[in-house]
């Protein structure tokens, strides 16, 4: 009996543990099944609330789910997404850029992120998304994958427009220089790796006359024509060419697709022909020319900056031959042009810090002893206490336009000196003009504003004129010399 008992109570004892022993499996059972359906309403939660599109395709690349922010951003709802393929929101060529990337998940196991050019589903709409896509893994096996994409359509379209600007002129729309530059590089390695028989040429444009329209009728008149100049240019221009403006009235021009110097000649003619012609700017018609300086690439040239150098120093020596005319850039000159760029640099500087200067020769009358008028005449001096004579820097600013600044201000400091002047008993101060500065539009309205500007009484001012000038366009110099007289400006 005894025996029996002991039995019982271990039985009993054995029983009391086993029950426990699964009450605490139950309870860890229903502890992990809460924490099985936290972790669920988790997921679905970001996966439902993500305010990016989020979505899972099995390994045949068609739609298990999709979130709210999918159907919103793409235009599609879940009823329509059933069974799809994801190839229904590509074109064919991201179709094919994608599939492969899509195919590498699912047999590696190994998560991607790439940019896909979306198609909404409704509009049509084309949209960039940034995608990452990682693989769906259970018990040790690829069951598809599950992807988040960002809406970065807005963020491309703002690297774009801040690239195009980078590369483009703001006003005109054409290349501006470092764009040129670039393009033209990849045009001399061309024809380094690999010469062809057609002739690679450079072109710099630069308008004549155009600055004194500027000053005189306004920026906006000044933008509207570099605008119609652009366009003209733009027009001509076939592919593959190159066109830029470079700032101010200049453009340039590469293009390789003559096959002889004579039909280089003709488009550079037709280029003349073209800028020619009457530019319409509201009810006004202004007509303005261009030098032209050509070179052409030579093996011997290593890179595109000498071409555009070479350019550029063939349209001074074009300018050197009047307005109107275009030159071929001549080797032989390259020393003395290549310190009359640097001169012109200087000049430039000069005009625009008003570092030049007036000294006046006196007239004397012989009968009383007594200085009567005064003869106004440029001078330059460096910073460094260099002096650069007149023979030297007069025909370069002639030559590059930088005659009309320069005469410009030399005109209304003669004026405004004249006040100061009289106190000596001058009456009178006469200015030199150049050919350039005579025969530009409304020279006639400059020289009224000078005076108005001034106080300076018509009487009191005398303007040179060479018989060079005078010969030139003669009806229009009759007409301005009737002008200045009869408002009482001496000539």
């Amino acid at each position: 009996v005894l025996l029996a008992f002991v039995l019982m109570f271990e039985q009993n004892r054995a029983l009391r543990h086993h029950s426990s022993r699964i009450a605490l499996t139950q309870k860890h059972l229903r502890k992990q099944r809460q924490e099985l359906t936290v972790n669920e309403q988790r997921y679905r939660s970001l996966f439902s609330q993500h305010p990016d599109p989020v979505f899972s395709l099995d390994c045949e690349g068609k739609f298990t789910h999709v979130n709210d922010a999918f159907c919103q951003q793409v235009e599609v709802s879940r009823e329509q997404l059933l069974n799809m393929h994801f190839n229904a929101f590509l074109d064919d060529n991201e179709f094919a850029r994608i599939l492969p990337i899509f195919t590498e998940i699912i047999q590696t196991g190994q998560s991607q992120r790439y940019e896909a050019e979306v198609i909404t589903y409704q509009n049509k709409l084309r949209k960039i998304f940034d995608i990452t896509n990682l693989p769906i893994i259970i018990g040790g096996k690829v069951l598809g994958t599950f992807g988040i994409g960002r809406d970065i359509t807005q963020i491309k379209e703002q690297e774009e427009q801040l690239n195009y600007q980078a590369r483009h002129d703001g006003l005109t729309g054409l290349y501006n220089r470092a764009a040129f530059e670039s393009c033209l590089t990849q045009f001399v390695h061309q024809q380094q790796r690999k010469p062809s028989e057609q002739i690679l040429a450079v072109l710099f444009i630069d308008l004549d006359g155009f600055k004194p329209v500027n000053d005189s009728l306004g920026l906006q008149v000044g933008d509207e024509i570099l605008q119609q100049v652009a366009a003209r240019l733009q027009h001509h221009v076939k592919q593959p060419d190159i066109l830029a403006r470079f700032g101010g009235d200049e453009f340039v021009l590469a293009t390789n697709r003559c096959h002889s110097m004579a039909q280089l000649e003709a488009v550079v003619a037709e280029i003349m022909n073209f800028i020619d012609e009457p530019y319409t700017v509201g009810k006004q018609k202004i007509y303005l020319t261009a030098s032209i300086g050509v070179t052409v690439y030579k093996s011997t040239d290593k890179d595109a900056l000498s071409l555009i150098q070479q350019a550029d120093v063939a349209m001074s020596q074009a300018k050197q031959q009047g307005r109107n005319h275009w030159q071929f850039y001549n080797k032989q000159r390259k020393s003395m042009s290549a310190s009359d760029i640097i001169l012109r640099s200087q000049l430039q500087q000069a005009i625009d810090n008003e570092a030049l200067q007036l000294y006046y020769q006196p007239i004397i009358d012989f009968s009383t002893g007594k200085i009567v008028s005064v003869e106004a005449l440029m001078r330059w001096t460096l910073n460094d206490g260099t002096a650069i004579s007149p023979i030297e820097f007069i025909p370069l600013a002639e030559a590059t336009g930088q005659i009309i600044p320069a005469g410009a201000w030399a005109l209304k400091q003669a004026c405004t000196d004249l006040h100061k002047l009289q106190q000596a008993g001058v009456q009178r101060v006469a200015v030199n003009l150049s050919a350039l500065q005579f025969h530009r539009a409304n020279f006639f309205e400059q020289i009224e504003k000078v005076l108005n500007d001034t106080q300076t009484p018509p009487d009191m001012l005398e303007l040179e004129l060479t018989e060079s000038i005078l010969m030139e366009n003669t009806d229009n110099a009759i007409n301005v010399l009737e002008r200045l007289r009869e408002r009482g400006v001496r000539v």
